[in-house]
């Protein structure tokens, strides 16, 4: 279930996903989306729900102190990750198969976070979910076009090839040297051909 695909170009990040859910019968589509944007930060997630919409939902997104992202990642928002999990009393599945996969945008930045050992690793081009590998074939071969554009290619390339994502698309962007803007989400209309 789930494509979520994250671009990072020029000191913007650029998050999309499809709105699919799917269980061993049928695939259905959300009215809330898989991305959502909580200040600096852009976020989407895959595999275990419950464990995507609590951090949605629940999580404060630590502010940032520093200038070096990758620290922070590492030394302040993972650690901060945990302790939500462990005050939340959220039990993580015991198999990476069932874990929860994120990507988190800040700063220009995009890191993969998967819930089963908290690996946070940076970037500029990523998908995760289970349309994914259509998600990085489509981005490695629309490097020509406008980066809104090769996002949505990315996820219909998903939708039209993975029997669990289904649409609508949405977007948000997020630029590093205007972190205060208003977080536009396009959605894209599609025709779906695999529901």
């Amino acid at each position: 279930m789930t494509c979520i695909a994250a671009l990072s170009l020029d000191g913007v990040v650029y998050l999309g996903g499809e709105r699919g859910y799917s269980d061993t019968h049928s695939t259905s589509s959300s009215t809330q989306p898989k991305i959502s944007a909580h200040n600096l930060y852009l976020f989407g997630y895959s595999g275990n729900s419950g464990v995507g919409q609590a951090v949605k939902y629940n999580f404060n997104f630590p502010a940032i102190k520093i200038t070096n992202i990758d620290k922070h990642m590492g030394s302040v928002f993972i650690p901060a990750l945990r302790s939500f999990f462990e005050d939340s009393k959220i039990t993580l599945p015991p198999n990476e198969e069932d874990s929860g996969g994120f990507i988190v945008g800040i700063k220009g930045h995009v890191y993969e976070i998967d819930t089963f050992d908290f690996q946070c690793v940076e970037y500029e081009m990523v998908s995760i979910g289970s349309g994914s590998g259509y998600a990085m074939g489509s981005l490695y071969s629309t490097s020509h076009l406008p980066p809104v554009d090769r996002i949505t290619t990315s996820i219909n390339s998903a939708i039209e090839y993975s029997p669990s994502c289904l649409g609508p698309v949405d977007i948000l962007t997020k630029s590093s040297t205007n972190p205060r803007q208003k977080n536009p989400s396009n959605i894209y209309k599609m025709k779906i051909t695999n529901s």
